[in-house]
């Protein structure tokens, strides 16, 4: 019979799940998962998605800060897979919105002191939001 893959809610596990998959060509369903790069094709053969990637997230956001009128920002983000991703996706946003990010704060999964770090970085920077 047929097999499928529902995949994890966090990207950093569908991602490693979805490659490992492939090599079967076994379809692997992303429900929650939302790191843009598991939209690649090439890398992501065999995923389709039930939700919209981090991409999407990104430029709505970014929009509805435009719209509100503040034009400097910070990001803090988890210094992981989807972290990065997400920060990518958000300063290419930013940029056609024409946003300013003036930090992008990373700080490891779990990590007090790196979060706490992550804030101080922003309140130096003088960003607001």
């Amino acid at each position: 019979g047929r097999h499928a893959i529902v995949g994890s809610y966090r990207s950093a596990v569908t991602g490693p799940l979805a490659l490992a998959a492939s090599i079967e060509a076994t379809p692997v369903i992303v429900w929650s998962a939302s790191a843009s790069s598991l939209s690649d094709r090439d890398t992501y053969p065999t995923v389709s998605r039930t939700n919209v990637n981090n991409a999407v997230h990104a430029h709505m956001t970014m929009q509805a800060i435009g719209v509100m009128g503040w034009r400097r920002i910070a990001i803090v983000y988890v210094n992981d897979a989807w972290g990065r991703g997400f920060v990518q996706d958000v300063l290419s946003s930013a940029s056609s919105e024409g946003l300013e990010v003036v930090v992008a704060a990373a700080f490891p999964l779990g990590d007090a002191a790196g979060i706490e770090d992550a804030v101080a970085q922003v309140a130096q920077s003088g960003a607001r939001i």
